[in-house]
């Protein structure tokens, strides 16, 4: 499994040690613009929204942008796998008179709605807010259950959203993230929808380094952002000679579907280069195969051959097994190649809210058992239906619940 360590994060602790060099030498400031930077780099972290909020109420800025930035954070912890120790002490640290359970979910959503009722309309000309407002909204659809209409807003353009949605992928995928892999997942196929060309390399490097539900994801949101930049993804692709097995065969299915282009064969005959450096990894043997497919059929019958040499001499055990396997399916396995077009077909909202992509429903049902309501006692039976507190009140006023009817029910 790859976990993310590259250049970005690296940027990410600079950003972070500059940031509390600022706190330590009193320049409130420079803090509090470090502090917007650093959130910006690592947007799935609760803690980087409490900080940043306690950093603009000590420097004398706006008190209700820092109620905002808490209600953010809180939020963002319902992306958390599991509420243990380290996000308990943050929450005490950003909560000190709070008391009560933080391990109850919908606790923490009350909690987030009284801040964001306290919080007056001078925040809403906050800009820098706009796209951690949008991806708040987009992971608690993610956790409640997407909507069509929530997919429709999707593809709007909110101010620094494409940067923001690759930072939020790398923060969910870095080492003891603590992220669920569900809402990682449907943020990677965002990125598929109104993602930038750039986001491509990054994709790739998922594609090949994770399992479904996120591989899957990664897979579709190449497809879709191929498609409307072919030059960019070739040049992606064909960059993919130096990767591992498992990339070389993620940017095979791109490239045999960006058609005859010129570059093509030359990037698929780069792919073969330098197999035996990558015999010993997974999908080398199926990539083996698929591969001399392709070359063939563009007529690159000696690159087929030095690779099939390649393949024979270099191939070991449980890959040499999958390579035999293949082989000896002939043009049945053309058609097997052929068979992830179905998925990459999807539309934004089969992905969304359909969760086609998820091979089965164990992250669903993970996700579900995480974030359930306590049990009710079998003595209470619900007069109303349940609703949350920011959704249309169930009496069909048009009104939120809690501008409506949340007081005379908890009464009853």
């Amino acid at each position: 499994m790859l976990l993310w360590n590259d250049a970005s994060t690296a940027a990410a602790d600079r950003l972070t040690a500059d940031f509390r060099a600022a706190l330590q030498a009193d320049q409130g400031a420079r803090a509090v613009d470090l502090g917007w930077q650093v959130l910006a780099q690592d947007p799935l972290r609760p803690d980087r929204y409490f900080l940043l909020a306690t950093v603009i109420e000590e420097t004398g800025g706006l008190p209700d942008l820092g109620k905002q930035l808490r209600a953010l954070g809180l939020e963002a912890m319902l992306a958390q796998e599991k509420i243990g120790e380290p996000q308990r002490m943050s929450l005490a640290r950003a909560f000190p008179n709070w008391r009560g359970d933080w391990g109850d979910p919908e606790r923490l959503e009350e909690e987030a709605d009284k801040l964001r009722d306290q919080v007056g309309k001078a925040v809403e000309a906050e800009r820098r807010l706009e796209p951690f407002e949008f991806l708040r909204e987009f992971l608690a659809g993610v956790r409640r259950g997407m909507r069509p209409m929530t997919v429709a807003r999707v593809v709007q353009d909110v101010p620094g959203l494409r940067p923001l949605l690759a930072a939020a992928v790398r923060s969910g995928l870095a080492e003891n993230s603590g992220v669920l892999a569900l809402p990682v997942a449907m943020l990677i196929a965002l990125q598929g929808a109104v993602g930038e060309a750039a986001a491509m390399p990054d994709l790739l490097r998922i594609a090949g380094g994770w399992e479904a539900p996120i591989k899957n994801h990664a897979e579709w949101a190449l497809a879709q952002l191929a498609k409307r930049h072919p030059a960019e993804a070739l040049a992606a692709m064909a960059a993919a000679k130096a990767g591992t097995a498992a990339e070389r065969r993620v940017a095979l299915d791109v490239l045999a579907r960006l058609g005859g282009r010129p570059g093509v064969v030359d990037a698929l005959v780069g792919l073969a280069e330098g197999f035996e450096e990558i015999a010993g990894e997974v999908d080398a043997g199926e990539l083996a195969v698929a591969l001399q497919v392709a070359l063939r059929k563009r007529g690159q019958h000696r690159a087929a051959e030095e690779l099939e040499a390649a393949a024979e001499e270099s191939l070991q055990d449980e890959e040499r097994d999958e390579y035999d396997l293949f082989l000896g399916m002939g043009g049945d396995f053309e058609e097997e190649m052929n068979h992830p077009e179905n998925f990459r077909r999807r539309t934004l909202e089969q992905v969304l809210v359909g969760r086609a992509l998820l091979e089965d429903d164990s992250d669903l049902a993970e996700l579900e058992r995480l974030y359930e309501p306590p049990p009710v006692p079998e003595t209470y039976q619900r007069l109303t239906p349940k609703v949350g507190r920011n959704d249309p009140c169930w009496c069909g006023s048009g009104k939120k619940y809690k501008k409506c009817h949340l007081d005379k029910d908890n009464g009853r």
